[in-house]
């Protein structure tokens, strides 16, 4: 089980910047969102979409924000 959580790290550490960005952005709004906005993809839909499936979409996001690399606001 480990090994999973493992890979699925390392597959949002080297995803390209710009993916990156846009997915910890998705993350973020939809995290942090109270009530269910239709235009934004699930935030699991976001994450398995690039295949990670056994991280939550918040520890996706802590990975996330474990990158050096990603100048958010």
């Amino acid at each position: 089980m480990f090994s999973f959580r493992v890979k699925e790290a390392c597959i949002l550490l080297n995803l390209p910047s710009g993916s990156a960005v846009l997915l910890s952005e998705v993350l973020k709004e939809a995290l942090s969102s109270k009530t269910e906005i239709s235009d934004l993809p699930s935030p699991q839909a976001a994450v398995n979409d690039i295949g990670v499936y056994r991280l939550t979409p918040q520890e996706a996001a802590t990975v996330l924000g474990l990158r050096i690399n990603l100048t958010t606001s």
